[in-house]
């Protein structure tokens, strides 16, 4: 898998948006760890499962929602392999810094990036 990290310049209502949703994910972050930590046979297809529907309620897209408990079975996994130390919760001082999006990034016109859920902006 080939991952990318890129560094945006987003317009401010985009920017407020992108907060909202590292927000929003720092909570499925959370509760996808506590809800592993509490049950150690819970799979990713369970924690997906758990939170059919849920996307939509709290405005982010499935994909991303999806992503980031796949990132928190992950974390737990190379835990419970001895890999890696506990997971940590995340919260205002130790934030969840990125977004992960599973669908292609595609290059818009210009300078710019189109982002999947999002578009490429004014």
């Amino acid at each position: 898998m080939i991952q990318c990290q890129l560094k945006l310049r987003p317009s401010k209502a985009v920017e407020r948006k992108l907060d909202g949703w590292l927000w929003n994910l720092t909570g499925v972050w959370n509760w996808g760890l506590k809800q592993i930590q509490n049950d150690s046979s819970l799979k990713y297809a369970d924690l997906t499962a758990a939170t059919a529907g849920h996307a939509s309620r709290i405005g982010l897209p499935a994909v991303v929602l999806q992503a980031t408990l796949a990132d928190a079975s992950k974390s737990w996994s190379r835990c419970f392999n001895g890999l890696a130390k506990r997971p940590r919760l995340k919260g205002a001082r130790r934030r969840l810094n990125s977004i992960p999006f599973k669908d292609p990034i595609r290059l818009a016109a210009g300078n710019r990036v189109a982002l999947p859920p999002i578009g490429s902006g004014p």
